[in-house]
């Protein structure tokens, strides 16, 4: 089943000014890899909030802009661009958005054993968040599912979850980056204090370096 034209399922919010939705398959068999059910990117209402006790499916949520607030896991997160969250069954949620700026956000709703495995390589197990450091990249790729939702044919399903798979694979990539760079904010404050503290025994970039056990190269880009 695909068409935007479906009366929308009754986990979809109602509360919105604007949408482009689609819904591929809103009964997905069991056992199967990765099968996306619906997706879609919705401009929320002033008065947005929604609570769920549960939900049916797998979901990631991205937001592209507007403020918010998420209640996820017991702690209460702001949402602003970039923020990307997942839930699904067995995870209870509370989405809210800031009526003053509201939310623009894209979603995608799915199962399967191997898009479990992806959210988990994306740092997003059910009922995690956190802000991707490409959010620019992240939207194109929740743009090309929402292309491969709107198909036509026998080939549809296979498609979007092709597109899911590239989406899922990007926000992992965005992970590792996180991770990078926070490994290098540590790198950069331990290096800092060491040349705070023995500024007056150590004389040259290369001295600092070697007694910090990185690079010259790599402490003059830490300082850059």
């Amino acid at each position: 089943m695909n068409r935007a034209a479906t009366e929308p399922p009754s986990f979809v919010s109602r509360q919105v000014t604007a949408a482009r939705r689609f819904y591929l398959n809103l009964a997905p068999p069991s056992g199967h890899a990765l099968t996306v059910a619906c997706g879609g990117w919705e401009r929320c209402a002033e008065d947005f909030r929604i609570e769920r006790a549960d939900f049916p499916f797998l979901c990631v949520e991205f937001v592209a802009g507007g403020m918010g607030k998420l209640l996820l896991g017991g702690i209460e997160r702001p949402l602003r661009r970039g923020a990307v969250f997942s839930y699904g069954p067995g995870c209870p949620h509370r989405i809210i958005g800031d009526p003053e700026d509201p939310l623009r956000k894209y979603f995608l709703d799915f199962t399967g054993h191997d898009g479990l495995r992806l959210l988990r390589a994306a740092g997003l197990s059910p009922g995690s968040s956190r802000l991707v450091g490409n959010p620019g990249e992240v939207e194109a790729a929740f743009e090309q599912i929402l292309d491969s939702g709107h198909r036509e044919g026998s080939q549809a399903g296979r498609i979007a979850a092709l597109q899911a798979e590239i989406l899922l694979l990007t926000l992992a990539d965005s992970a590792g980056e996180q991770a990078g760079s926070e490994q290098s904010r540590q790198t950069y404050g331990k290096c800092r204090t060491f040349i705070e503290e023995h500024y007056l025994e150590y004389t040259t970039a290369a001295e600092v370096a070697a007694a910090c056990h990185v690079s010259p190269a790599y402490l003059s880009r830490l300082f850059a």
